[in-house]
């Protein structure tokens, strides 16, 4: 498999077949931590899909501890079978990097060969909770690096702030904005309008999601008190 996953485009008989950008070391982590941290509870095999455009790794259970797809860059790895992590670091070539090192590691490289960070996505609408750890092969516009940082601080971005950042005009920036969600790196929020349509990253979609139910509450509150008696 990894043989497939190089760089470009290679000539095969009278076409062309898809090589992957991705740094092999992402790629070897990414299944790694699909063996180490699954829920060995749950009777699921682990899927690894590869498209053009992209690499899935599915793996059975939801993310250990206290962990988040929020956090996960920042945190690392939490071992949920310990012991089957540390006897894969006493092979003479261990698959799996320090604890706590691996996911930092994959963010990192991917960051430095110019492509999207690894995205992590719980999914609990299936009979079993699943991780699906995806990898982009694509490479990251610069205008991406911006955007992304505005999100982190601000936590969504609208077509307005996105022209602001890059001198587009409507049309393109609402072109890239879709471009970036069909790709998976942003999520459209609830709107009452396509006009005042804003944009976060999938893993702060339900922080940001939270955050809004629990202030439209309090604005109801604050009205009530402010209702003559």
């Amino acid at each position: 498999m990894l043989d497939r996953l190089a760089v470009g485009l290679t000539m095969v008989g009278s076409g062309f077949k898809t090589r992957y950008q991705f740094p092999e070391r992402v790629i070897k982590e990414a299944i790694t931590n699909a063996v180490v941290h699954r829920d060995y509870r749950l009777n699921r095999d682990i899927h690894i899909r590869i498209f053009d455009d992209r690499v899935e790794v599915e793996s059975p259970g939801r993310l250990p501890g206290n962990l988040t797809p929020a956090t996960i860059d920042m945190a690392g790895s939490v071992p949920r079978n310990s012991l089957l992590a540390r006897n894969l670091r006493e092979f003479p070539a261990p698959p799996n990097v320090d604890a706590g090192e691996g996911v930092p590691m994959m963010f990192a490289q991917m960051a430095q060969a110019n492509l999207y960070e690894p995205l992590y996505r719980e999914q609990l609408d299936g009979a079993v909770p699943t991780l699906l750890v995806t990898l982009l092969n694509e490479e990251r516009p610069p205008l991406w690096t911006q955007v992304s940082d505005w999100i982190d601080r601000n936590g969504s971005i609208a077509n307005g702030k996105l022209r602001e950042i890059s001198n587009l005009d409507t049309l393109a920036a609402s072109k890239q904005l879709r471009q970036w969600v069909a790709q998976g790196v942003l999520v459209a929020l609830p709107a009452p309008s396509r006009q005042q349509a804003s944009y976060t990253k999938p893993e702060l979609a339900g922080l940001l999601d939270l955050t809004r139910s629990l202030s439209f509450g309090l604005d109801n509150e604050i009205e009530d008190d402010l209702k003559p008696i």
